[in-house]
């Protein structure tokens, strides 16, 4: 804007009529740059919430019920294709049609890496540490994080406030920004670098 400002002024004080038509150009490139700047700028934020476990729905639908009242917020629901490992055999799970029926659906041919959400939320941050169940490698932290600059991991609570199952390795929280706590109890059974990162719901 500045420098709009200033080719419009250097455009009056030109000493010749090209000096001035010289400035006005400029000003109108700066001008035309500006206008392309705020047409970019998203004037609301894209959520996407990357449940896998209908069972677990719970835990996030409180958070997409506020993004769904929110006029700024567009938030997205994409149940995710996950992996069922036992005696060597594995089988690809999408739980889609267990989700409740009044929650809109979005499909696994949603483009990340075209939307690029504004944030992502989780319920599985352990990318392919899990050998019983794993969600697709598509969605493992690692991937997700090149795709939004705010990815936050909802563990599924118990009714203690307990992690159930998540392993104590702060390696399974690095691609992770936040992590939603349910209490201190809750923050506490975090590894002690993962703790920055919580964010208490109470």
């Amino acid at each position: 804007i500045a420098a709009y400002q200033k080719s419009i002024f250097l455009s009056h004080e030109g000493k010749t009529e090209m000096e001035s038509l010289q400035e006005l150009k400029k000003a109108d490139s700066i001008l035309e740059e500006l206008i392309r700047f705020i047409e970019e700028i998203p004037l609301h934020a894209l959520i996407l919430f990357l449940p896998y476990k209908a069972s677990m729905w719970d835990s996030m639908e409180s958070v997409y019920l506020a993004a769904k009242e929110d006029p700024a917020c567009i938030p997205l629901v994409m149940p995710i294709s996950y992996l069922q490992r036992s005696n060597e055999k594995e089988e690809l799970f999408n739980e889609r049609e267990n989700f409740p029926k009044d929650i809109p659906l979005i499909g696994e041919d949603f483009s990340l890496e075209e939307q690029r959400p504004d944030c992502i939320f989780i319920h599985y941050p352990y990318d392919d540490k899990n050998y019983v169940t794993s969600v697709h490698p598509r969605y493992y932290t690692t991937n997700l994080k090149q795709y939004t600059d705010c990815l936050v991991y909802i563990p599924y609570f118990t009714s203690m406030g307990i992690l159930t199952n998540d392993p104590l390795s702060l390696v399974d929280f690095q691609y992770v920004d936040y992590i939603v706590a349910q209490n201190e109890v809750h923050r506490a059974s975090f590894p002690s670098g993962a703790r920055d990162k919580c964010l208490l719901l109470g």
